[in-house]
């Protein structure tokens, strides 16, 4: 099965299917976390794995959505918009989130609203992830990473001039994410099928999606109550998931 993100509304609604896979003894769900199959942020992801710029140390992420494509207010801002920064954070680090933190601004007329999350991840690798949707932004996403021994910056996608009637150039019209990722899409939906022929599952998993929807629980919190907050999450280990296409063992 192919599900978008997020996988489910809940943390545990997540894990009851991350449990049901268990059962059956192998993996079932592909999560649609499209970004890792886009060739910029995999080009992060080999330069970060290779160690050439040392540990990573701080990801910063920035999403931004023009108005007349988002009307996400805060809280749709962390639980629709973040799962992707949250799952690309994941997979740089290549370890689980420990603790969020979430902070927001609403301009007085309501038509911009900006989230800014704090994560740090199991080995203290910090996060922050600019979240926002206004009447004066273009769709805007972006990827910094500071490194031991370096710093990586994702590329942006060149974007052609668009042409008027009379020939003449004019300025870009404003991206959304069908455009910025298309090949992604393309990319993921390929290879989920290519799987689903060899009867194999690749790609971000049930354990992904559940993992995600545990930070998410924990930034609404922290946005109601204004503290920092724990993650709560079972271990994947604990929860008998394995490397993507791998077979798990069933509960007893």
């Amino acid at each position: 099965m192919f599900c978008e993100k997020p996988l489910t509304t809940s943390a545990d609604q997540s894990l009851q299917l991350v449990n049901a896979e268990r059962d059956a003894g192998r993996r079932l769900v592909q999560v649609g976390y499209m970004r890792r199959f886009d060739a910029d942020y995999q080009h992060l992801h080999r330069t970060l794995q290779s160690g050439r710029v040392g540990e990573p140390v701080m990801i910063s992420q920035r999403h931004r959505n023009p108005l007349a494509v988002i009307t996400f207010d805060e809280q749709e801002l962390i639980t629709s918009s973040a799962s992707h920064d949250i799952d690309v954070f994941r997979w740089l680090c290549g370890e689980n989130i420990r603790e969020v933190s979430a902070i927001t601004k609403t301009s007085q007329d309501a038509s911009t609203v900006t989230v800014v999350l704090t994560l740090t991840s199991q080995s203290g690798v910090l996060g922050v992830m600019e979240l926002g949707r206004g009447p004066g932004l273009k769709y805007d996403i972006g990827c910094d990473i500071v490194g031991s021994n370096g710093a990586l910056t994702l590329t942006p996608p060149a974007r052609p001039n668009r042409v008027t009637a009379d020939g003449h150039g004019a300025q870009p019209t404003p991206d959304a994410w069908m455009q910025r990722f298309h090949q992604a899409y393309r990319s993921q939906d390929a290879s989920w099928l290519a799987a689903v022929a060899a009867k194999s599952t690749i790609g971000p998993s049930a354990y992904d999606g559940y993992a995600t929807n545990a930070v998410i629980d924990a930034a609404l919190a922290s946005l109601a109550t204004g503290r920092t907050q724990s993650v709560q999450q079972e271990s994947e280990n604990h929860s008998e998931v394995t490397t993507p296409g791998d077979p798990i063992s069933p509960r007893t």
